[in-house]
């Protein structure tokens, strides 16, 4: 509705209605006023009940109030009281009266304020302004419409209007709505109260909305004063669902059950009832055909996706429909009328035909080979043909790919590409010129031998690609045909009880002959000879006083128990040279099945070789035969020749002769030689002693570019020969350099340059035979190779990028053995390199192997029982966690494992060392660590490939044992001392322990004595102290110690009676013993002295009646001059220094040769002599002072006894 203000302003002064207000404010002023013009006839449309109300009152432009208003309608008078407290009395008041419609203001007389004097200042004021506001009625005009729905374009009946400033003819006020025809007519409608004329109106309908283009459901049409303005409006029916898809009529819709659901789907306009979605509410059908399966799901409360339980049908007109019968969440249905929408799906993709032929015939192409759509994985042909579908429209190539065989793709035949394949949508087509092409061929016969070059039969040959697989014949030859001509190809041989060997047949043309030599196995026997040493056999210098120890093996390397009954002399036997049977004995090892000791009868002859016979017919203890073929080793006995050390200088594992030996022995050189051919060297060693003992051998090979190193040390024996003595020597760090760039993980890039740096430059007359001294390979590269200006530094440049990831093998001048002479030389005809060099860029992890340290891998028995297990990891560092979580100590017959384990990590995490608890002993114990991942740090991938298993047996534990001796006492009466003697018979060092119970009967013991025994003591006397126990029966424990770690070796319990003390009335035979002993003691101190003075005498009188022959060293008398023993002369009065052996005049007191001092000897004797005596003296002693001791005490009791017989 349109407001018009009416104002007029009045200004009052102000007069306080109450007594206590401030002189000339008044709380309240009244305003009387008249409005001219209220009382005419209404004009059409106004209701009855008109009314005009006061909407506010200004001052200065700030409502003031509150106010009432009364206004008398008829008279046009009104009153109106204003709370005026607050008022400025110098500003004037406005009015704003409520207008009428159709009646506008006319103006009026500006209203007079009267005098201030006029006011009362005591009372409320009735003011009555001098002025009037007129209404004159308004002016008007007609609009009529028709209205059209604009989905159909038919006329629209029931449409409703709303007018914003004529709200008297609103719809729902006049009940005027469009007829049938849509025509609808809006009467006398005052014109001015729309801006710019534009009448504002609304279309109402029911699910209908206008849409005048300007987004606000709003229509503007202009007003005609006096006429009729008619219009043709149009307004849409609302979307009975929010949104769908596919839109009405989409075409090339997808068939996919999968993808459907992205694109088929009903937006509601609000959350739904999902329980009144169903078959019957809302479904898929083709169209005049049967319904869809479908299933519903809601990823919205109002969104509803469709999916078919089966793919569509391609290129068929499908229709979604969904009934008014749809419930929204609140229950009600939100569709006035069913709602449907239809689709189209796509036509099906193109098919591919596909015959594959061997080319040049119509043969279908062998089995393997695969056909690669472009933008497809490989797939199989079946004999030749395959038929791709749902191939989509656009340009597509077929490659042909050759069948796989053993990983090599293509491997003897392969494929082509055709291009171009155009398809639509529908299409099915026959892809032409489809072929395999066979690579060239030939036979190959491939002859296996032994190492004397005997044909060998039965060897299984197999082709290392296909795997096929070929016996020998007895000619040892097997043939394979259609072996590829342009490549090598790999076979491997293999037959039981030899080691396989890999094979290549050559590309080539015509046929090829291939022979291959395969090496026996060992025989699963391990020899050794045992005397103060072990020696592997076959070996030199055998003790002739040795005894041979044979130990049966499993393939595996493990101990194999044997049967006992064919372990005999007709089986195992030793042949002298004349092959005769050498007699012996066959002795077992309880422990261990699996080892025989061969002990001969006599001693074996020196310097003669035997030969040890064992037959295939021994058999395990699961009666298997372990020997293929009898076992025969010769072995020869040692001699007293001159020693010899055998040894082979190596470098990279290749001999390298022209290298200094010398042999020292304290620093003096004993022995110098060269290596000769492959390295070897053999040195005989004179000998000025039976042995050397800190020899070492020294290999100098400075002279070609190599270093110094020293084997040893080592002892050597007359007639003996040290073997092995093998010495690996490096090269100098200048004499080679290898400079190539890498990045921070260490390798090369793939364009890098190696540079070589030789001390000395290299000659090179010829640069095609100097470039044959390099290589690159795995694979093998094509190389770049110039020299610097002064012939020092080899520039290596590969004429392509390497690989990524690879692993490549720079050979520097490396020929095999037999080859050496093609090694590089420098300008003087020094090898520049010698033995050559590979360089290893980018290698992979080694596997790592657990080594067994301690104890030593070649003595698994009659180990020591406290001595720890020393593992060492080769190559890279261990993750300790893991090894300590998976290695298992443990003894094999129960199972347990070992206590006390500690471990300790040296070197890098690479030495491990395993402290633990005493073991017991003879006693088979396992330390095992399964193979798996336990590389550390960056080499966490590096694997232990096989079980880690090793057996070893402890020394037998002599347990010491003792005895008591029979004089024990079987009672000992109360308050005496009771004495034990102890026996220590394995001459032992030993603790001992006596422990007597507390109480009789009881478990608590007190230990009376605790005496140590050395090894030289056999026995010992020990003397326990027993005042303290009453009579009765008690139980004594003996124990046995280990003095270093107070093990418990052994315990004997022994019953003691304790008696009740006899009186001795007689005390005077008390006093007869200690006379008696007295004299005895005088009597052995005279003898001992009279018996130090004979023995004195007796040394000066050997010493001077003795002396030893300078020849065989037996003394031989004074008076002699010649030795009766040996039949030596010698010079009159002349004997032997016994220190140095020089020979001396029987009047000298000084040896001239070493200064020994006879008469201090002589002294030091006597002394020594004196010493023990009084030792001697000092024991017997305090053995009288005991028993007097002993005897006042009994002494003293008697007194006792005879006192309490006289109370």
């Amino acid at each position: 509705m349109l407001m018009i203000m009416g104002s007029f302003m009045v200004l009052f002064q102000y007069q306080n209605d109450e007594a206590d207000a401030l002189p000339g404010r008044a709380v309240y002023r009244y305003f009387n006023g008249i409005i001219y013009g209220l009382n005419e006839s209404n004009p059409d449309g106004r209701p009855s009940d008109f009314g005009l109300n006061v909407t506010g009152i200004m001052a200065n432009g700030t409502m003031i109030g509150p106010f009432e208003a009364v206004i008398n309608v008829t008279s046009g008078n009104f009153s109106v009281r204003v709370d005026v407290e607050s008022h400025d009395t110098s500003q004037p008041w406005t009015f704003q009266l409520t207008d009428c419609y159709g009646w506008e203001e006319a103006g009026g007389g500006v209203v007079q304020v009267p005098n201030p004097s006029d006011w009362s200042p005591e009372n409320v004021v009735n003011h009555t302004a001098n002025g009037t506001l007129f209404y004159k009625k308004g002016t008007f005009g007609n609009l009529s419409f028709t209205v059209y729905n604009g989905s159909s374009g038919l006329p629209l009946e029931g449409v409703g209007f709303e007018f914003t400033y004529h709200p008297l003819h609103r719809s729902t006020m006049t009940g005027n709505y469009t007829d049938a025809n849509g025509n609808v007519t809006f009467s006398n409608m005052q014109i001015g109260l729309d801006p710019g004329n534009l009448v504002m109106m609304r279309l109402i309908k029911g699910n209908f909305t206008y849409n005048d283009g300007n987004g606000t459901g709003i229509a503007y049409r202009p007003l005609v004063q006096g006429a009729t303005s008619h219009y043709n409006l149009t307004i849409n029916e609302n979307p009975l669902v929010n949104s769908y898809s596919p839109p009405d009529g989409s075409t090339g819709i997808t068939t996919s059950r999968i993808e459907l659901p992205t694109v088929l789907f009903v937006q509601f306009r609000g959350p739904m009832d999902q329980s009144s979605i169903g078959v019957d509410t809302l479904f898929l059908r083709e169209v005049g055909g049967q319904k869809v399966n479908i299933s519903y799901q809601w990823p919205l409360s109002s969104l509803c996706r469709i999916q078919p339980d089966q793919d569509l049908k391609f290129n068929t007109t499908y229709e979604v429909f969904v009934s008014p019968r749809v419930k929204n969440e609140t229950g009600s249905e939100p569709l006035w009328r069913s709602f449907s929408y239809r689709f189209t799906t796509e036509l099906p993709n193109a098919v591919l035909r596909c015959h594959v032929y061997i080319n040049g015939t119509t043969d279908p192409a062998p089995e393997g080979t695969m056909l690669r759509l472009q933008g497809r994985l490989p797939v199989y042909v079946d004999d030749g043909f395959y038929e791709f579908e749902d191939v989509p429209e656009g340009t597509h190539s077929i490659k042909v790919l050759g069948p796989t065989v053993g990983g090599v793709s293509e491997y003897l035949y392969y494929g082509n590409m055709v291009d171009d394949i155009t398809v639509e949508r529908g299409d099915v087509l026959e892809v032409p010129g489809l072929t395999v092409t066979k690579r060239p061929t030939r036979n190959a016969t491939i002859r296996a031998q032994d190492e004397e070059g005997n044909p060998l039969m039965g060897v299984n040959i197999t082709h290392q690609v296909t795997m096929e697989s070929g016996l020998t014949d007895i000619t040892g030859e097997v043939i394979f045909q259609e072996i590829l001509a342009e490549r090598d190809t790999g076979f491997r041989a293999t037959l039981e009880n030899y080691f396989p060997q890999t094979l290549t047949v050559p590309k080539g043309t015509g046929d090829a002959h291939v022979n291959v030599t395969l090496y026996e196995k060992d025989l699963p026997v391990l020899v050794k000879a045992r005397s103060d040493f072990t020696m592997d056999l076959p070996g030199p210098d055998v003790p002739v006083d040795a005894v041979i120890q044979v130990d049966f093996k499993d393939p595996d390397g493990f101990a194999l128990g044997m049967d006992p009954e064919t372990i005999n002399t007709d089986n195992l036997k030793i042949f002298d040279p004349e092959d005769a049977a050498v007699p012996l004995d066959i002795v077992t090892t309880p422990s261990d099945p699996s080892r025989y000791t061969l002990e001969p009868r006599d001693y074996l002859d020196y310097g003669t070789t035997y030969t040890l016979f064992i037959s295939e017919q021994v058999a395990s203890a699961t009666g298997t035969n372990p020997l293929w073929r009898d076992f025969t080793l010769d072995f020869s006995t040692e001699t007293l020749d001159p020693a010899t050390i055998v040894g082979r200088v190596t470098l990279r594992e290749k001999g390298v002769e022209g290298v200094k030996i010398d042999v020292l022995h304290h620093d003096s050189v004993i022995g110098t030689t060269e290596t000769g051919y492959n390295g070897n060297y053999q040195i005989s060693i004179e000998m000025n002693k039976f042995e050397l003992f800190n020899v070492t051998v020294r290999a100098n090979g400075n002279d070609l570019g190599l270093g110094t190193e020293v084997f040893g040390p080592i002892s050597i024996i007359a007639g003996g020969s040290r073997n092995g003595s093998d010495i690996t020597l490096s090269r100098l760090d200048d004499w080679f350099q290898v400079f190539y760039p890498v990045d921070s993980e260490g390798r090369m890039p793939v364009d890098g340059t190696i540079t070589l740096t030789f001390r000395n430059a290299l000659a090179h007359p010829d640069m095609d035979t100097f470039r044959r001294n390099f290589s690159l390979t795995s694979p093998s590269v094509d190389l770049n190779i110039s020299l610097s200006e002064d012939s020092r530094s080899v520039f290596i440049k590969p004429l392509e990028p390497l690989d990524h990831d690879k692993f490549y093998t720079l050979s520097v001048s490396d020929f095999p053995e037999g080859e050496f002479y093609r090694e590089m030389r420098d300008v003087n005809g020094t090898p520049a390199l010698i033995r050559g060099e590979k360089i290893e860029i980018r290698t992979e992890f080694k596997p790592i192997e657990v080594i067994l340290q301690t104890p030593s891998s070649g003595i698994l028995s009659s180990v020591p029982v406290n001595i720890p297990v020393s593992l060492f990891f080769t190559n890279y560092s261990v993750d300790t966690e893991l090894v300590e979580g998976a290695l298992e100590f443990v003894e094999v017959d129960t199972g347990a494992p070992v206590e006390g384990i500690i471990y300790t990590w040296s070197n890098q995490d690479r030495n491990l060392e395993i402290d633990h608890d005493r073991l017991n002993g003879s006693t088979e114990y396992m330390v095992s660590l399964p193979a798996g991942k336990y590389g550390a740090g960056d080499a966490s991938g590096a694997r232990i490939r096989a079980d880690f298993i090793v057996y070893f047996t402890t020394e037998p534990v002599l347990i010491p044992t003792l005895t008591v001796d029979d004089n024990w006492p079987a009672s000992v009466e109360t308050g005496s001392k009771a004495v034990i003697t102890l026996s220590n018979p394995l001459g032992k060092p030993i603790r001992v322990a006596i422990l007597i119970e507390e109480e009789r009967g009881t478990s608590d013991f007190i230990e009376y004595a605790n005496v140590t025994l050395s090894a030289a003591e056999t026995d010992k006397q020990v003397t326990l102290d027993i005042e303290d126990l009453d009579t009765g029966e008690y139980l004594c424990r003996i124990r046995v110690y280990d003095p270093t770690s107070m093990t418990l070796l052994n315990e004997y319990p022994i019953t003691l009676k304790v008696a009740e003390e006899t009186s001795n009335p007689a005390s005077s035979m008390l006093w007869v013993f200690i006379v008696i002993g007295i004299i005895v003691l005088l009597v052995i101190i005279l003898a001992v002295y009279l018996m130090i003075q004979s023995r004195n005498r007796d040394i000066e009188e050997e010493l001077q009646e003795e002396f030893e022959c300078p020849e065989c060293h037996h003394l031989v008398s004074s008076e002699d001059t010649v030795c009766p023993h040996c039949g030596a002369e010698f010079e009159e009065e002349a004997y032997k220094c016994p220190k140095c052996g020089s020979m001396l005049d029987p009047d000298d007191e000084e040896c001239p040769e070493c200064g020994y001092d006879f008469s201090d000897q002589e002294k030091m004797e006597l002394e020594e002599e004196d010493e023990e005596l009084d030792d001697m003296e000092l024991d017997e002693e305090e053995e009288e002072m005991e028993e007097l001791e002993d005897m006042e005490l009994e002494e003293d009791e008697v007194e006792e006894l005879d006192d309490e017989e006289e109370d």
